[in-house]
């Protein structure tokens, strides 16, 4: 729950902690309701065992693949929590260590009769508990992924029944520091497998006995296990059992956080709506990470008050669900409504709590709920409630909130928010969402969200509980719980199709729990791809009836032989005619696997695109069942799963790409062209936002613009937002660091804020209008999110409704690092300074070892002269810790040109600052090559070569940098062609010239931090082919350089060259035209080749180069003169001039 002090309001928050792009899931469960999953359920049976210990092909410890994982510095996270708790801020037992790792990544799939089986054994040292997140989960029909603790002879399975649309899977705790994943999988169905692990919570404080927060709540709370014969209220215990068994503990994201209860809908069909608090974190974003973990009690009654009773308890956490759906979320009442996206686990005997929508308060309540997140507690308020604001003591009927003044038994703690009140009928008229109770301040009052105010909300389907409690339109006022009530569950199965004599598939149907009352309902087959009569003979209607003391029926179903090869088929069946069961709206399936393969073929997109700064992830579609995928000539760091399909590129860089992705089977490979173009991440430049920093949320309502920005440039508009929504945009940092940003906002005053979050503590918020405000925050040690969320209420709208974000700056506080790069190029017999810096300053120097004549100034500069390569390691110290570098000082000859070190004389260069020099120790040919300037963080190098075309530009590079961030371009006339970074060997770029002048420009840009290898990119052997060669063989300058300084040698400003010609053999000039005169009055002349026949030439001037601005200034054929003079008067401010020649 939320604490109040005189000064704070302390919110129960969330910390994200997984890195990947948007998360959007979470389920579990073996066994299932057809058409709907039933909760995963731990197993322990010795079939099971022995399953599991062979369920790799030829199984045995020397063959189980292993991933241990680094232990993270304990001590820094328990002090990070201490300060948390220290802030009554919600217990964090866990810190995410990223995987980002496909099932084939992670351990070799091994094949053997029929299935692919897997296997892995995840370690994490010292870790008191393992959680997992997969953020792609896809189970095909007949395959399971089992989990087991080392210390433990149980299972978690995974089946189909926990494929969900949001495609990911999170787990329960484990208490061990050694789980072993296992998973098997029909083969003919390999391919429809999707198995990656995003990330693994690693539990680094003590659990106890697997428990959640691991924080002790007090000693005046009352277990729920209590009555009449052990407490003198004891009997009225005894009149909640019911209600008590509706109220889940649940975590987010891997984290504790609040409680909540299962609430019955008027339509009685075990929908598992479950009711929380707004304030607890869940968006329609993280609502998959949510597992409820049913009965966790203590199993015996502790004395309120008792040192037992503020010990830890002895609760089991091995009954769960996981995954939901957020439904409806109302921050006015604190209200959130979810849906578990399975069926609640059998095993909890759960029970839907009813509800009372009266307007008015109820004379006595009581709570029930996991104080600190802890074993389940019961407390209870004699006196009459009333309606108030929340933290409001005056009565107001036209409030949000329901004030308990005092609780007579038990109180309320952090981890009890979201928790169930209940009126002395057992029914729910509100949720926890904050107060002053405790075990230490007696006589304090709680505030719950009014479930009155809450039944109409906002007035929309996502912001009310009557949509989804009585979606008939019935509103009635009260509505009594019920039991769980049986389902009917039953699992997907894949059978193998024979190419002679009949298959029988065997449908099983089990009851989640004995019935006292026969369950009847009737099967029938409802289509799919596969065809009665020809696939399989159709039962028909098949009435079944299981009659008690029986918990399952079977129901077999015949499969045709087909030699045939075909793709997989599947026959869809449907419930109907239920009785004594749960409704079933959904069908399930049962897969024909067909075992005759032909050639796959790939049928999705060969196109696809993404972002710098953002992994990119494209599953590949493919028909006839692919059992292998590869790339050829794919771009450095991409890769394939071999067995999904999927394609991965953690790090991309700038640039299109084009490689050949192959699917294959035994019968053959299908193999196809796939281009990639990775783009700039628009939103991340417009924030400034570093690559290295992980960028998720709502970021489809978040707009790069200009309109308004801090920096006179761009910034980050989130609007488009909707009332009564909650909009996040998460970014995932590493510390310790500083945080700098600009914000400024356009709403409603007081009802619509903007905030940013340290993790799940707010450090800052604004609301209506407000100009451009910086803010600053200190970033701890490991990893962090920050969250900039912006919460509209129901009501009015305000101002433009839009928030702006701007200039996000890191300013690590970490070891200095130094900003040059490890190669250092000087003058060669020149008195040289090289600037020696770190990122932050309050730090000292010290290079050495030194040559003779070479000293370090307090101006932080290294001077000297040399005349052959050194090399020094440079240490830098601050408060913060030190780091060293190795660097290597490298002279060049000043006689050597750019052009003479590009190995092309005659063509223009125009070298920025900081440009390229010329290099003698790296190079492919001719002895030297162009290296990038020395530069530092956020800074460039640059190098424009001008070239007349058509024709054909050729060079190689070589690239060393800091892989992803520091990044190489090749562009022409602004266009970019090629893109490198990290380390490359000397690599060919072929670059095609466009007719007229063509400026192609290398570039090597750096990012704000981090250098590494050599920090520079080289450039060699620059060859020209076609018309563009011709023109540079026969000394003719594209333009001047700069323009107008007469540097190409014809003493006219602003006349520029320009030849067009068949070939150099034919009757072109071999000496570069002449002029003669002033600008205005001038005369043109040029040598021709006298001998040439059945040729025209012409010489032609033009202001743009376009092709139809040519003016003929005169014009010569079969020339019997070896001299063409034409005057010309042309004012433009630029001319071109050409010679053409034609023939018949």
């Amino acid at each position: 729950m939320r604490r109040l002090s005189a000064l704070f309001l302390l919110l129960i928050g969330l910390a994200v902690f997984l890195s990947w792009p948007r998360s959007q899931s979470g389920s579990s469960i073996p066994l299932s309701e057809a058409g709907r999953k039933s909760p995963t359920t731990k197993t322990s049976s010795e079939a099971d065992r022995r399953a599991y210990r062979s369920s790799a092909a030829g199984s045995g410890p020397s063959e189980v693949s292993r991933l241990e994982l680094p232990a993270p510095d304990i001590d820094a996270l328990l002090a990070e929590a201490k300060e948390r708790d220290a802030k009554k801020l919600p217990f964090r037992f866990a810190t995410p260590i990223p995987i980002n790792r496909s099932s084939s990544q992670l351990a070799e799939w091994k094949f053997e009769n029929g299935y692919a089986t897997w296997e892995l054994e995840i370690s994490a040292p010292q870790a008191e508990s393992l959680n997992f997140a997969f953020q792609k989960y896809h189970m095909p029909p007949g395959g399971k992924l089992t989990l087991q603790a080392a210390n433990s002879e149980e299972f978690i399975t995974f089946t189909s029944r926990d494929n969900d649309e949001h495609g990911e899977l999170w787990t329960p705790i484990l208490t061990s520091d050694t789980v072993r994943m296992a998973a098997r999988v029909p083969l003919a169905l390999l391919s429809e497998l999707r198995l990656s692990l995003g990330a693994v919570n690693y539990g680094f404080r003590k659990q106890g006995s697997g428990k959640i927060g691991g924080d002790l709540s007090g000693n005046c709370n009352v277990d729920v296990v209590c009555d009449a014969s052990d407490l003198p209220f004891g009997a009225m215990i005894e009149a909640y059992r019911d209600q008590i068994r509706s109220v889940g503990a649940y975590t987010l994201n891997g984290l504790d956080t609040c409680t909540g209860a299962l609430i019955n809908n008027v339509e009685g069909d075990c929908t598992p709506y479950f009711l929380t608090a707004a304030h607890c974190g869940i968006t329609q974003f993280n609502s998959p990470s949510v597992v409820v973990y049913w009965n966790f009690e203590n199993s015996t009654c502790r004395q309120p008050g008792s040192v037992a009773s503020g010990s830890a308890g002895d609760g089991d956490l091995t009954v769960f669900n996981s995954g939901a759906i957020l439904r409806a979320k109302s921050g006015s009442s604190d209200m959130c409504l979810i849906e578990l996206d399975d069926p609640v686990n059998p095993d909890s005997g759960a029970y839907f709590a009813g509800w009372n929508r009266s307007p008015s308060a109820p004379s006595e309540a009581v709570g029930i709920h996991h104080p600190r997140v802890a074993e389940k507690r019961i407390s209870f308020e004699f006196d009459p409630l009333t309606i108030t604001d929340y933290y409001e003591d005056t009565t107001d009927s036209n409030r949000f909130y329901l004030r308990v003044a005092a609780w007579d038994h038990g109180t309320t703690e952090q981890g009890s928010s979201g928790s169930p009140l209940f009126d002395g009928s057992g029914r729910i008229v509100g949720q926890l969402y904050g107060g002053l109770a405790s075990c230490n301040t007696s006589n304090r009052p709680d505030w719950y969200g009014h479930f009155y105010r809450s039944w109409t909300g906002g007035g929309s389907p996502s912001s009310q509980l009557s949509t989804w409690l009585a979606p008939d339109g019935s509103s009635p006022m009260t509505w009594d719980g019920r039991d769980l009530e049986v389902s009917i569950l039953v699992d997907e199965i894949a059978v193998v199709e024979g190419d002679s004599g009949t298959t029988t598939a065997t449908l099983e149907f089990e009851l989640s729990q004995a019935s006292s009352e026969p369950v009847s309902f009737t099967i029938s087959t409802a289509g799919g791809s596969a065809t009665a009569g020809l696939d399989y003979l159709d039962p028909g209607s098949q009435s079944i009836t299981i009659t008690p003391p029986q918990t399952s029926a079977t129901m077999d179903i015949t499969i045709n032989p087909d030699s045939e090869p075909e793709e997989n088929e599947r026959i869809l069946f449907a419930f109907s005619n239920i009785s004594g069961a749960c409704n079933i709206t959904e069908p399930f399936s049962l897969v024909i696997a067909n075992d005759d393969f032909i050639t796959p073929e790939i049928s999705g997109d060969l196109n696809a695109g993404g972002n710098v700064g953002s992994s990119f992830l494209y599953q590949t579609e493919a028909l006839n069942t692919p059992t292998s995928y590869s790339l050829t000539g794919q771009p450095a760091g991409m890769s394939v799963d071999t067995q999904s399909g999927e394609i991965s590129w953690p790090s991309p860089i700038l640039g299109e790409y084009t490689f050949t992705l192959t699917a294959a089977n035994p019968a053959g490979s299908d193999n196809e062209t796939f281009t990639v173009i990775i783009e700039k991440s628009l939103l991340k430049f417009a924030f400034e936002v570093p690559l290295s920093v992980d960028m998720t949320g709502d970021t489809d309502l978040c707009l790069a613009q200009t309109e308004e920005s801090f920096d006179g440039e761009d910034a980050i508009a989130l609007a488009n937002t909707d009332d009564s929504s909650n909009t996040a945009l998460i970014f995932t940092v590493d510390g310790p660091d500083e945080l700098t940003f600009w914000w400024k906002a356009s709403t409603e005053h007081l009802f619509d804020t903007f905030s940013c979050s340290l993790d799940s503590s707010q450090v800052a918020s604004i609301s209506g209008e407000t100009g451009w405000h910086p803010v600053s925050l200190e970033i701890p040690a490991g990893t962090h999110t920050i969250t900039y969320r912006l919460v509209r209420d129901d009501g009015a709208d305000g101002g433009e409704n839009t928030v702006w974000l701007d200039r996000f700056t890191l300013r690590s506080l970490a070891d200095p690092v130094f900003t040059q790069p490890t190669t250092i190029p000087v003058e060669s017999g020149t008195e040289s300074a090289i600037l020696l810096s770190t990122h932050f300053p309050n730090n000292t120097i010290d290079p050495e070892p030194l040559p003779n004549g070479w000293i370090f100034q307090s101006d932080s500069h290294l001077r000297g002269a040399a005349t052959a390569p050194f090399d020094f390691t440079a240490t830098s110290t601050n408060s913060a810790g030190a780091s060293s570098r190795l660097f290597t000082v490298s002279p060049f000859s000043p006689s050597t040109s750019l052009e003479t070190a590009l190995d092309l004389s005659g063509m223009p260069v125009r070298n920025g600052s900081p440009g390229f020099a010329p290099q003698a120790s790296l190079f492919i040919t001719g002895g030297s090559a162009a290296r990038s300037a020395e530069i530092g963080d956020e800074q460039r190098a640059e190098m424009s070569a001008f070239v007349m075309g058509p024709g054909t530009l050729r060079f190689h590079w070589l690239v060393s940098s800091e892989g992803s961030y520091d990044l190489a371009y090749t562009l022409v006339n602004g266009r970019q062609i090629a893109a490198r970074s990290g380390t490359s060997s000397w690599t060919e770029v072929t670059v095609p010239l466009e007719a007229g002048r063509n400026e192609v420009t290398w570039l090597y840009l750096k990012d704000e931090s981090i250098s590494e290898n050599e920090d520079a990119v080289f450039i060699d052997n620059v060859r020209l082919d076609g018309y563009a060669k011709w023109v540079i063989d026969q000394g003719l300058s594209p333009f001047s350089l700069p323009p107008g300084s007469g540097i190409d040698g014809d003493d006219n400003p602003g006349l520029m060259e320009y030849a067009v010609g068949l070939s150099p053999n034919l009757a072109e000039p071999t000496h570069a035209p002449e002029w003669t005169g002033s600008r205005g009055d001038f005369t043109l002349s040029t040598p021709l080749n006298d001998t040439a026949v059945d040729v025209t030439i012409q010489l032609q001037r033009s202001s743009d180069l376009t092709e139809n601005s040519w003016l003929t200034l005169g014009e010569v054929s079969d020339p019997t003169t070896s001299i063409l003079s034409v005057s010309d008067n042309s004012a433009d401010p630029e001319s071109f001039y050409r010679l053409r020649i034609t023939t018949p």
